[in-house]
């Protein structure tokens, strides 16, 4: 699920802007995976 403060209407002009929010997340999300992943093994 994602939550955006604005809705992206579908349109080609977008392409850039929702593939460089989905970049922005995974990041995100990946760092606060590798966060959990080291507080677990180093407490």
């Amino acid at each position: 699920m994602k939550t955006l403060k604005f809705k992206l209407y579908s349109h080609k002009r977008n392409k850039y802007l929702k593939r460089t929010i989905n970049a922005a997340g995974s990041i995100y999300n990946h760092c606060i995976a590798l966060q959990r992943r080291y507080y677990r093994m180093w407490g």
